[in-house]
């Protein structure tokens, strides 16, 4: 049976086997582009061999494969011609378009579908988030560790993100730019000791690189993770930092320090977690100084309008999900909010470009021998946070995630 086969696959007509469908590119264009969803791009992968099976079964029951005459391993067939011409190609270009028309149909109404039921399962919770956070680092942070390095955040390589260099310097540029773009210098001659409050400072790599800028800077770090400051603090001991870095255990939302206690407030992508901005931006006011300085790095979405799409929100409640993130808003939304609670000389920008070598880095990293052993110790849900790593490349491909820098001025009354 498999020379017959063979046999009607080698003979068939090939202006009919290979002719390129008048549909096909209007599908490749409009429906199974990267844009779209997976369940399309296998579909039209599989097409082809579904016309070829169509083409086969036709030619058998339309009569015009020949006569054949069958043997005990294989059939020789007397004549080559299968296809009776223009009918039996209407029938061909009939079957096969209805074939791709009721996929694509299908596909269309199961894809609304699935889009509306994950949109309504994965809708984030705002509620008691901070449990959830600290249990996610508490049990992640030695990972994080292992991919990221002691600086938790995100790397600089140029304007453009064209800049070659290592995942570590990538990092300490971060902190350096963030700085100059804050114009944090200004602060060090403002008296003979610098405090600086770093909000979300996993395990203190950013609050030891601050301290190791000048000998008169201070840093006090706070986390929802103790396993984070634990962890810290071992490493800020190995690089005698014991005197200027102090990491606690605290919420952002009710940071445990008076009023006007600190001339720098920091923060590195640590925003995205706060469930309440307002609250969040209230007490970063509060606890700093008249006249004091504050710098931060947080992700948000896209400038709006237009509004974002239901598939759009698919993938960003995927990143809610996986990063235990009670929302994000667009860097202007979130602009406004500083403003309100008496922010001055506020500036933006996106950094996005900058930063987005630094996710392939990272996904090197993640497929590296340490890592490798460390995910077998892992647990399915800390396995499953890597590879959510795809959901913020797909974001960032689609420029839906915009990686923000915000700085400003506490005024000296409201």
């Amino acid at each position: 049976m498999n020379g017959f086969i063979g046999q009607v696959v080698n003979n068939t007509p090939r202006t009919i086997w290979n002719k390129k469908l008048p549909f096909s590119s209007w599908f490749g264009r409009h429906l199974f582009s990267p844009k779209g969803s997976h369940s399309f791009s296998t579909c039209i992968g599989a097409l082809p061999v579904c016309f070829r099976s169509v083409a086969l079964v036709s030619a058998i029951v339309d009569g015009s494969v020949g006569k054949c005459r069958w043997t005990s391993s294989f059939i020789i067939s007397h004549r080559y011609h299968y296809f009776n011409g223009w009918k039996l190609a209407k029938y061909f270009y009939i079957v096969a378009f209805a074939s791709a028309m009721l996929v694509v149909i299908v596909l269309w109404w199961r894809r609304r579908f699935l889009v509306k039921k994950l949109i309504v399962r994965k809708r984030p919770s705002v509620i008691d988030i901070g449990p959830a956070i600290a249990n996610f680092y508490d049990a992640r942070s030695y990972l994080w560790e292992t991919l990221w390095g002691e600086h938790m955040h995100h790397g600089y390589y140029g304007e453009t993100g064209k800049e070659k260099k290592d995942r570590i310097r990538a990092q300490e540029d971060m902190i350096e730019e963030l700085w100059k773009f804050a114009e944090l210098d200004d602060v060090l001659s403002t008296g003979p000791v610098v405090r600086i409050l770093d909000v979300g400072c996993g395990i203190g790599g950013a609050a030891r690189y601050l301290a190791k800028k000048d000998p008169s800077i201070h840093v006090t770090g706070i986390t929802l993770s103790r396993a984070q400051v634990e962890r810290g603090n071992v490493l800020t001991k190995a690089q005698k930092l014991e005197e200027q870095v102090e990491l606690v255990v605290a919420d952002a939302h009710h940071i445990p320090f008076p009023d006007n206690s600190f001339d720098i407030v920091w923060s590195l992508e640590s925003g995205e977690h706060m469930a309440d901005k307002y609250l969040f931006l209230s007490e970063l006011y509060r606890v700093l100084k008249p006249n004091g300085k504050f710098a931060m790095l947080v992700w948000c979405h896209r400038k709006c309008p237009p509004p974002l799409s239901d598939e759009e929100r698919v993938i960003l409640y995927s990143i809610y999900e996986a990063y235990r993130l009670p929302y994000i808003c667009s860097l202007e939304e979130l602009s406004n909010v500083t403003w309100k609670v008496g922010m001055t000389r506020l500036k933006e920008a996106d950094w996005s470009a900058s930063a987005f070598p630094f996710w392939i880095q990272v996904l090197q990293t993640a497929f590296s021998m340490e890592a490798v052993a460390e995910l077998r110790k892992a647990d399915w849900d800390t396995i499953r946070s890597v590879f959510a790593i795809r959901h913020m490349l797909q974001a960032l491909h689609r420029k839906l995630l915009v990686l923000g820098a915000l700085s400003g001025m506490k005024r000296l009354s409201v």
